[in-house]
């Protein structure tokens, strides 16, 4: 299970970690960083202004709303850090992180988080906490990134109450417990954070620590498509496309896809790739199937890789080359084993039999060249396994 963070121009402050993705149902999460309108007492049900960003070499969202003192200069900031004020060093702490007016400092910035956070600051115990979950101050500790979600979660932070949900989903720094996932889920959702309502609506589809409710599941990802999330997007695209508890519209769902794609969103790329490329609801196109698999193959994912693959295989908008077929192969059950993902709709096995039936086809010279074309499809996307 993959989890993923979110950077503020370059480092540390975040928090997004994804949980489940399915290709056909993609609704992976992601920890949400404390990028809200939010002060160090109260948090505001304003989660919106999503951007997209990228973090080792994955595709990320963040909420781009202004932190409560960003824009107060350095020199009022530490005047007011003398003051033992926890919002202003909560922000200084980040400045700190990030470099954002001051020499990057990473010790300065985890002493300020630190203190900020035991002082009560909701913003900095859920930095905190993320920073711990991901080895920011370079060791991790999941079980202080537990502790430190929860002293936010307790707070009514919703960000915080929506990690903390992810640490249960998934069984990091504490024990599965998908009762207790719904719970805080549940909480942050009622706070209209799109992650929450997403991660809910996901309990519901499956019946995964909740009676199972496709409906209530719709209601939820509803909620936070209509947020921009892109997650919610994709799998109310699929619901439409399929027609699960709802009249089919192909319409609506391509529509949908069309959206989280455009937000960035690797699965969404893939799903629209396949739509170009089978017709589904378009007219076939090669070359803008092509177009959105690379786009969700430069983001490592395996489907999308193999995708090109298929379509070297059979020269599809681009020339035939069963060497590069199989190299684009290759390189996708590489990232299959990386990354295993039980829910996803392609396994590295699947890939496997395309490649025996590929193999089948070319001569040993071939097979020698795609082995050594692997390298360099994989520095093309960025792929470093």
């Amino acid at each position: 299970m993959l989890r993923t963070i979110s950077i503020v121009v370059i480092v540390i402050l975040l928090t997004l970690g994804l949980t489940a993705c399915d290709k056909k149902n993609e609704v992976g999460e992601k920890k949400t960083s404390n990028q809200q309108k939010v002060t160090s007492s109260q948090s505001n049900n304003g989660y919106n202004n999503i951007t997209n960003s990228t973090a080792r070499g994955q595709s990320i969202q963040y909420y781009d709303a202004p932190f409560p003192l960003e824009n107060i200069s350095i020199d009022e900031l530490k005047k007011r850090v003398k003051t033992d004020d926890a919002a202003a060093i909560a922000e200084l702490g980040r400045r700190y992180a990030t470099g954002i007016g001051v020499s990057r400092n990473i010790s300065k910035a985890k002493e300020l988080y630190i203190r900020a956070a035991e002082a009560g600051d909701m913003t900095a115990q859920n930095e905190l906490a993320g920073a711990y979950d991901y080895g920011l101050f370079g060791t991790v500790d999941h079980l202080k990134a537990v502790y430190w979600y929860r002293q936010a979660a307790e707070q009514g932070f919703a960000p915080a109450q929506f990690n903390l949900g992810v640490s249960y989903e998934i069984g990091q720094g504490i024990s599965v417990n998908y009762e207790a996932a719904h719970k805080w889920f549940s909480m942050a959702a009622e706070q209209n954070l799109p992650s929450a309502q997403c991660a809910l609506a996901k309990q519901f589809d499956t019946g995964r620590g909740v009676e199972k409710d496709i409906k209530k599941a719709i209601e939820l990802y509803r909620k936070s498509a209509d947020q921009n999330y892109s997650e919610a997007q994709l799998s109310l695209a699929v619901i439409y496309s399929l027609g699960i508890d709802i009249q089919k519209d192909q319409e609506k769902a391509l529509a949908l896809y069309m959206k989280a794609a455009n937000n960035g969103h690797a699965g969404a790329q893939n799903n629209l790739g396949n739509c170009y490329l089978f017709g589904e609801g378009l007219d076939v196109d090669y070359k803008k199937a092509f177009y959105w698999f690379d786009l969700a193959a430069r983001q490592k994912d395996s489907d999308a890789v193999a995708n090109i693959g298929q379509m070297y295989q059979y020269g599809l908008h681009v020339k035939k080359s069963l060497i590069k077929a199989y190299s684009y192969y290759s390189v996708a059950i590489k990232i299959k084993n990386a990354f295993p993902d039980e829910t996803s709709g392609v396994t590295a096995a699947d890939i496997l039999d395309s490649m025996t039936t590929l193999k089948s086809q070319m001569t040993a010279a071939e097979i020698a060249a795609g082995e050594a074309e692997i390298p360099k499809v994989m520095q093309e996307y960025g792929i470093d396994l």
